[in-house]
């Protein structure tokens, strides 16, 4: 858990330094942690690749197949207005 406090200052407040929000104590901010939506996003992004470059339809099930080789596919997000690029997420976990 990564947070900011200043020790020599009563007034100051522990703050969470994935989203910026402060908390009474620790303890709220612990309680805060495990359902953080910036701290979930940033996991997200860790386990995602960003590709682009396709010209066309993109087969969503041919690009999950190729990815494959590199892990467990979570899931694959066409951008499905232009058909130019592609997320693909993984299940690390």
């Amino acid at each position: 858990m990564h947070f900011n406090s200043d020790d020599g200052d009563e007034g100051e407040k522990p703050i969470c330094q994935e989203c910026g929000a402060a908390f009474v104590n620790l303890d709220n901010l612990s309680a805060h942690f495990e359902r953080c939506s910036i701290r979930k996003k940033k996991l997200l992004n860790e386990r995602s690749i960003y590709m682009s470059g396709f010209n066309g339809k993109i087969d969503v099930n041919a690009v999950k197949e190729l990815l494959s080789q590199f892990g467990k596919v979570e899931k694959v997000i066409v951008d499905k207005e232009w058909d130019r690029y592609a997320i693909g997420s993984f299940n690390f976990l």
